[in-house]
């Protein structure tokens, strides 16, 4: 079963806020599978941010937690640490790009606050 199908139980759950973090060359894991989890969440009214991360040079792949200056690795621990030290969860639907060179974080053409 797709977790994109468990949408609904997520938001069962209680739970305040997803964020996802994907890199768009993964071959390990589709990342149509996080556009469509985005997607979802937003259905049923789950406040999500999704940080697509872009190769720019180097493939960027698949993250691993060990390799904390992976790309899609410190974006993730980067958002955990604004959840942990400053409060900062997702409030709303938005989508941003991460250069997977140097980080930098725009936000994506798709953001929408509700």
């Amino acid at each position: 079963i797709s977790i994109v199908n468990r949408a609904r139980r997520i938001k069962a759950s209680g739970i305040k806020g997803v964020v996802i973090v994907h890199a768009t060359d993964d071959l390990s894991a589709p990342y149509v599978m996080s556009t469509q989890m985005f997607e979802r969440l937003r259905q049923v009214g789950v406040p999500t941010q999704l940080f697509t991360v872009k190769p720019s040079g180097t493939p960027v792949d698949h993250g691993n937690e060990i390799i904390r200056t992976h790309p899609v690795i410190r974006t993730g621990f980067n958002r955990l640490a604004a959840l942990f030290n400053r409060g900062v969860r997702p409030r709303s639907f938005q989508q941003f790009v991460v250069d997977g060179s140097s980080g930098a974080i725009t936000p994506g053409p798709a953001s929408v606050s509700w």
